[in-house]
């Protein structure tokens, strides 16, 4: 079966039941937008981890969890319901790096001392 076939049949009808609206949107933006033109006229048997790797490996960070995590969703979905043997993202994938790394914004000491003197007289001063 071809996962668009799955996803419009089995994978949508279900999840729009449990889901709350704006997780459905995000859900289906990335299935429209991301997976549905990479993955959506292939058989769910033939889709490998391999190739899966090489098509989120120049993706962005974010675009690339995106994109795995909800052809994930679907996936494991469908091995639930029995319509493929073993769901692919169940293999290790390597994903990009993160290329921006976090850098907190850490207070000086002056800067510090400003907050919490901000909290004099309040409620929360104590906290």
């Amino acid at each position: 079966m071809r996962l668009q076939d799955y996803a419009q049949n089995y994978y949508w009808p279900t999840v729009t039941n449990y889901l709350a609206p704006t997780t459905l949107k995000g859900y289906e933006g990335a299935w429209n937008n991301i997976i549905m033109p990479r993955w959506g006229n292939m058989e769910m048997e033939e889709i490998k981890a391999f190739d899966i790797e090489n098509w989120i490996a120049d993706m962005s960070y974010g675009k690339a969890q995106n994109a795995l995590f909800g052809l994930r969703r679907i996936l494991r979905m469908a091995e639930r319901d029995e319509f493929i043997t073993i769901d692919p993202t169940r293999k290790s994938i390597r994903r990009p790096k993160n290329r921006i790394p976090y850098q907190p914004k850490v207070l000086s000491l002056k800067d510090a001392r400003k907050v919490i003197a901000g909290f004099e007289g309040h409620p929360l001063e104590a906290w």
